[in-house]
């Protein structure tokens, strides 16, 4: 912590304390833990806290002190930033912003012109609706394209394989959380489909890709060579 703000050492204990006992008093929890990811919070006044809480509510959130636990900087952003986000999200066709804001709160920390080029890149490589990937899922934003055209890559290469009438694009586009799925654990919902002899179509292996992993041991991928030696060729050993 003083590594991270060694301004922390000119703060009296009894003041320390003080702002962990009025930090508890508004509603947060765990204070020490919120101070330990950001210790920049021991500077800000309680009631320079209060107002960024009500400044929130008044944009729409429900509950800025989840927000701010689960993003304690949110606290140093001005209402003003927050407020030209909403509104370029807006502008690039996002109907809910604060909904997407509530849910992945690191938004607020990416520059439009970097939403924007996701959103460029996301039609480049075919999918129609980019926007409505985000919104699924906003994580997104934070995956390198590199890592999304391996990831279409190989479901493209699972579906040439194993279900040619189908189109790798729709697949993701319907069930954008796929795309954070280990490969592995795309072979293996495919593979359900394929030893059960059960026709492929997009709800059916979008349901298996939903499957949770408890119920799917990696080590059956290698009971199927076919899939097997498709990963291998694609992501190695």
């Amino acid at each position: 912590m003083i590594v991270s703000k060694p301004t922390i050492l000119g703060i009296s204990i009894d003041n320390i304390k003080g702002k962990i006992k009025n930090l508890k008093e508004l509603g947060f929890e765990n204070p020490t833990k919120m101070i330990v990811s950001n210790p920049g919070i021991l500077g800000l006044s309680i009631d320079n806290i209060k107002g960024k809480i009500k400044d929130l509510k008044e944009l729409g959130f429900e509950n800025p002190i989840k927000m701010i636990v689960s993003k304690p900087t949110i606290l140093g952003y001005s209402i003003d930033n927050i407020k030209g986000k909403i509104k370029d999200l807006k502008e690039l066709g996002f109907e809910n912003p604060t909904k997407m804001i509530v849910s992945k709160p690191t938004i607020l920390g990416y520059s439009i012109d970097n939403i924007k080029g996701k959103i460029k890149d996301l039609k480049e490589l075919g999918f129609e609706n980019p926007t409505k990937m985000i919104v699924s899922l906003p994580p997104i934003l934070g995956y390198s394209i590199d890592n999304i055209k391996g990831k279409l890559k190989y479901y493209r290469h699972l579906v040439y394989f194993l279900a040619p009438s189908l189109d790798a694009n729709i697949i993701m586009e319907r069930y954008p959380i796929g795309i954070g799925l280990a490969p592995k654990r795309i072979s293996l919902a495919m593979r359900i489909l394929y030893d059960k002899k059960i026709s492929f179509d997009y709800p059916k292996i979008i349901r298996c890709l939903t499957i949770p992993k408890k119920f799917v041991n990696d080590e059956d991928l290698k009971k199927h060579h076919k899939l097997n030696r498709l990963y291998n060729e694609y992501f190695g050993n």
